[in-house]
């Protein structure tokens, strides 16, 4: 299974008070039954990085960081292919509070076939994408 995870899921494991951390943990532990290959972008590694810093301290930024790059994630560089892609997404999408970073995600997963997205944005799916949720709600 090939998962895309998004900076919502990363904040929840992360900051324990996070309003979806319960949903991630939950999401976590149906996937241990599983052998899931994860993939992260760039773009959702700057963000998270970022708000850990500022949510959290300077650790727990470090201490992600040091997760996505263990070895456990394939981390996705914003090569131009992806670039344009999600540029084209960004024009086309309406909603205004929408992010070029969620504009990637939309990309990647597309062109490299994600089976699903470790996401609770619900707009994912309007564009598409299977949240994780939602295949472990059906097990």
């Amino acid at each position: 299974m090939k998962i895309l995870v998004d900076a919502d899921a990363f904040i929840a494991m992360n900051i324990e008070t996070d309003e979806l951390r319960k949903k991630t943990i939950q999401c976590i532990d149906w996937l241990e039954k599983k052998d899931p290959d994860f993939y992260v972008t760039w773009d959702v590694i700057d963000e998270v990085s970022t708000k850990l810093r500022y949510a959290a301290n300077k650790e727990t930024a470090f201490q992600f960081l040091d997760e996505v790059y263990s070895g456990r994630y394939e981390v996705i560089l914003p090569v131009e292919d992806f670039v344009f892609r999600s540029l084209k997404i960004f024009k086309e999408i309406v909603p205004k509070h929408t992010s070029l970073t969620y504009c990637m995600n939309i990309a990647v997963y597309r062109k490299l076939e994600m089976d699903v997205i470790f996401s609770f944005d619900k707009g994912y799916k309007k564009a598409g994408l299977t949240l994780l949720q939602e295949v472990v709600l059906k097990y």
